[in-house]
């Protein structure tokens, strides 16, 4: 993660929530084991993987994913989510000590347990509706890039109606106007000399 960005047990849980929105991730998060195309020809059996949530290894009720992980900077996180009755809970976990499943167990168990009773300290966003989405992107399809006219500075204008003066020649034009000085100087000098050469070769003879 890039210095400065970092995420929410917040944000976590709406992620967590929008998957779950889908019947497909359901079916994949809930899979206790994988068959996965072995990349070595002389062995054409497949690789099985094995799901990492203990929640839904082991059968915990009403198990429905989510994931788990680890970083350097939150440590343990582990998203749990299990359904009952037809409510889902969802539990975002960053930077346990304990067993990651171990602590999602213990809250869950305590959300179905006390869902009746807990008063709630906040709300999660509401979800974009699919018209509000469609709007949206029907609005940014709408959007015609226009060309941005280019606004002339005050230098540039003033430039543009007058004759460039001394004072306004930049250094870089200074620097120039100096070299060009310098040797119309020494070749009227070298001018003046070989005239002056000649007279005097004239008046010597």
């Amino acid at each position: 993660m890039h210095p400065g960005q970092f995420s929410t047990a917040y944000d976590l849980t709406l992620i967590a929530r929008a998957a779950l929105d889908r019947e497909d991730f359901r079916r994949y998060a809930t899979s206790k084991t994988a068959e996965f195309p072995n990349p070595r020809k002389k062995r054409k059996k497949p690789i099985t993987l094995y799901n990492q949530n203990n929640l839904v290894m082991d059968n915990f009720p009403g198990a429905v994913g989510v994931k788990t992980g680890f970083t350097s900077k939150a440590g343990r996180t582990f998203i749990g989510a299990a359904e009952r009755d037809g409510r889902t809970l969802i539990v975002a976990l960053m930077g346990i000590r304990e067993p990651s499943d171990e602590a999602a167990r213990k809250l869950l168990n305590w959300g179905f347990k006390n869902r009746d009773r807990v008063v709630p300290v906040g709300e999660l966003v509401t979800p974009l509706s699919d018209q509000t989405t469609a709007a949206i992107t029907g609005a940014n399809e709408n959007l015609v890039e226009q060309p941005t006219p280019r606004v002339q500075s005050a230098v540039e204008l003033t430039a543009s109606t007058q004759e460039p003066t001394l004072a306004s020649l930049s250094p870089s034009a200074w620097g120039w106007l100096t070299v060009f000085s310098v040797l119309a100087v020494l070749a009227m000098v070298a001018a003046g000399r070989k005239i002056f050469t000649k007279r005097r070769r004239g008046f010597v003879r």
